[in-house]
């Protein structure tokens, strides 16, 4: 019997976070969805946690486990848990995340039943640290809070209404928990050579496909940050962070967007210090190249010496008053 969702959860070694999004499914108010678990774990914490709710009527009837032996990682664990999906729609959902409300399925559901002419629908969510003790340690930590909520600003959400490349400049759809999408054939999948950006890649074969999506501001997912979070494996300036998106920008010949093009080049080939001659082979002049290599100097220099203004002045001085 087909089902409306697929809720699909990649796990490794966190039974208490996947009991807590267990936790948070059974509560919906919308039931006809089915459980698709792939389990990459080296301990049987998530397995006997499994065994223990198949005991029970809710999971016994919706929840599929998948065990890997190999552990496959990251990217292939979270497509194992999708690949077997059977319902009209997908919900991927981290084992980290969890719904923020009962009606948060049902929200979803509604967003895309409303609007058949979109494929994509995502939400705000509430970011929260789980570990407030360590998040110190945190490379991509956006705030200094335990919990916040995030949502994607009109500005966003009216140029990727005019142009679906523009997810590529910066990611306001969210974490993949966020999101809801109709499955199809073929079916949507992370691109097993993606890394960093595997979310970006995932967002764009969708809305390259489908450029119309639907959205709520509201925070219909909690998502929980700590440190053993996939995007914490990669530092500030990781090169593998570039590869990545270096990549992406090939595969979707983004170049052709001044916006892309714009972005690639003041937000990577600069900041990673890459000769012209890189700059030339993704398809930037190489005097282009060097005038933003220029300003960026530039405007390092002013700040450095702003700084050191500001210190070297008594409190109040640096601002004329």
């Amino acid at each position: 019997m087909s089902v409306t969702v697929s809720i699909c959860i990649p796990a490794y070694n966190n039974p208490e976070e996947v009991r807590r999004l267990f936790d948070s499914v059974e509560a919906q108010t919308f039931t006809d969805c089915e459980i698709i678990l792939s389990d990459d774990s080296s301990t049987d914490g998530i397995r006997d946690l499994v065994t223990e709710k198949l005991k029970t009527p809710f999971f016994a009837e919706r929840l599929q486990y998948l065990r890997n032996d190999p552990a496959m990682g990251p990217i292939l664990n979270w497509n194992a848990a999708l690949r077997p999906a059977s319902g009209k729609y997908v919900k991927i959902m981290f084992s980290d995340d969890w719904f923020s409300d009962p009606s948060s399925l049902a929200r979803f559901v509604q967003l895309l039943e409303e609007h058949p002419e979109a494929d994509l629908a995502f939400s705000g969510s509430r970011q929260v640290v789980l570990h407030p003790e360590t998040a110190g340690a945190l490379t991509h930590l956006e705030q200094e809070k335990e919990s916040w909520d995030r949502a994607a600003s009109d500005e966003f959400l009216r140029e990727l209404g005019g142009d679906w490349r523009r997810v590529f400049t910066g990611n306001e759809i969210g974490a993949p928990s966020a999101v809801l999408f109709r499955r199809k054939e073929p079916p949507f999948l992370f691109d097993e050579k993606s890394g960093f950006a595997s979310d970006v890649y995932l967002y764009l074969d969708i809305l390259k496909a489908n450029p119309v999506y639907v959205c709520t501001k509201e925070p219909l997912i909690c998502i929980g940050i700590h440190e053993n979070q996939y995007t914490e494996t990669f530092s500030e300036k990781d090169e593998r962070i570039y590869a990545d998106y270096r990549q992406l920008y090939f595969k979707h010949s983004l170049w052709e967007s001044e916006l892309c093009r714009s972005w690639f080049l003041n937000e990577l080939l600069v900041p990673y210090h890459k000769s012209p001659e890189e700059a030339q082979a993704c398809h930037i002049p190489a005097e282009e190249y060097r005038r933003a290599r220029r300003l960026a100097i530039k405007k390092t220099i002013e700040a450095f010496l702003k700084y050191r203004l500001s210190r070297l002045l008594p409190r109040g001085k640096e601002s004329g008053t």
